[in-house]
């Protein structure tokens, strides 16, 4: 029996949350590490004991992001960016109050007033909302092609050897600060069209924070849901403090041993 556009959307839409999550997990936990360590001299002497080891894994982590970005921003590829948005598109029927309706009638079939309440309130989208994604999409793709595409192509993905000029100049394009810019806005994305999919909500990009030093300067509270990159920043610390103070116990029992 073939999927139906919403079935398919679905099924879509968690592939992209999979890739755009663990973009921002890669990513998060490379600047989380460098991060927390440059605050704390303790923790950098913890590193350099096993240099080889998170040498090794931020190399992978770093590895990692860039090849999924890649993954997402392939405009040929069937579960990017683009080939999501061109889905919702193309299905804009799912997104309507009918068809929220019909997802919605088992929770209310006791309350049809809840329900024609709640259908009230919800937000069908259209070609404005739409129009507005796809320029925000092309602005992503644009800084993507522009300073990460290369270094994706040329220096994670293809080796390129003896030419350290042309890889410092490809670094050189790179940005910390837009770069979390642009892997957070892949999370947004995703919520944006999850909670207009699941809630009739509008097609709303949320603020959220994508500095890690302001992630590890002020962690975030106790909010019971986080985005995958505060959750990122959070465990990583957490392990790298218990790794350093596993350090430390074990040289202050040498010392008086």
């Amino acid at each position: 029996m073939a999927a139906t556009p919403e079935q398919l959307f679905a099924e879509q839409l968690e592939i992209f949350r999979q890739e755009a999550y663990q973009c921002a997990q890669f990513l998060y936990e490379y600047l989380a590490i460098h991060g927390a360590a440059a605050r704390d001299e303790n923790l950098r002497h913890t590193l350099s004991r096993n240099a080889l080891f998170w040498n090794t894994a931020l190399a992978a982590l770093q590895t990692s992001t860039l090849i999924a970005l890649g993954r997402i921003f392939d405009h040929k590829g069937k579960h990017g960016i683009r080939a999501l948005l061109a889905l919702a598109r193309k299905h804009a029927t799912i997104f309507s109050k009918a068809a929220l309706s019909q997802r919605k009638a088992g929770i209310f079939a006791s309350n049809p007033q809840g329900l024609q309440d709640y259908l009230n309130q919800s937000y069908e989208l259209g070609d404005v909302e739409f129009q507005r994604l796809e320029r925000l999409v092309q602005a992503a793709t644009d800084r993507y092609n522009k300073a990460y595409r290369p270094l994706r192509n040329q220096v994670f993905a293809h080796k390129v050897h003896g030419e350290a000029e042309k890889i410092e100049a490809l670094f050189s394009q790179t940005n910390v600060s837009k770069l979390e810019q642009l892997v957070t806005f892949l999370v947004r994305f995703h919520g944006a069209l999850q909670e207009a999919l699941t809630n009739g909500s509008r097609l709303t990009l949320r603020k959220t924070r994508h500095s890690v030093n302001e992630m590890l300067e002020r962690p975030a509270g106790r909010a019971t849901v986080k985005p995958v990159q505060e959750i990122t920043v959070i465990d990583t610390h957490a392990v790298l403090k218990a790794a350093a103070e596993t350090v430390s116990r074990e040289l202050a029992r040498r010392r008086h041993s």
